[in-house]
């Protein structure tokens, strides 16, 4: 498969290079972006994959592409619910992680949420602590349950309540 062959050859060029005596610390750095980048973009590839399986058959098929990919259902349902709080035409920004992405995808304006990240320099513990200080999102209708348990003293092993 063309893919296959694009990702062994860039692969190998990097193995290559790795092994170079004036390998230099500034071509590591820039590898390792590269990499963090092509895993970020494909989860917004898949994300958009697993969208657009949901509306062509439906989500059971959901559970089947999962499988091929060796994921999780639950993976790819995340994947393809920050896809979706972006919308269609979102082109993300290469220079954040992923996890930026799905910080952002819970709030209820995510688009002006990594704009902030970006603007601010953020790291993500500034982006998590950011995200803390925010309202609840909208779309949330509590539905609460009130449960009861028991609890050992000594063990802290919990108990349903009879």
């Amino acid at each position: 498969m063309l893919t296959e062959l694009k990702v062994n050859e860039i692969r190998r060029n990097i193995l290559e290079r790795v092994a170079a005596p004036d390998w230099t610390w500034e071509e590591a750095c820039e590898m390792g972006l590269m990499a963090r980048n092509a895993r970020d973009i494909s989860n917004w590839i898949i994300g958009e994959v697993a969208m657009n399986i949901q509306i062509k058959w439906g989500e059971d098929r959901l559970g089947d592409f999962a499988r091929l990919l060796g994921f999780k259902k639950k993976t790819l349902e995340q994947y393809r619910w920050v896809v979706s709080k972006f919308g269609d035409n979102y082109d993300p920004n290469y220079g954040l992680p992923w996890s930026y992405y799905r910080l952002a995808a819970g709030t209820d304006k995510p688009l002006e949420t990594m704009d902030k990240f970006i603007d601010d320099h953020m790291t993500y513990q500034q982006a998590e602590n950011f995200i803390k200080g925010l309202p609840a999102p909208e779309e949330c209708n509590h539905d609460v349950e009130e449960i009861s348990y028991m609890r050992c003293k000594k063990c802290n092993k919990v108990f349903p309540k009879i």
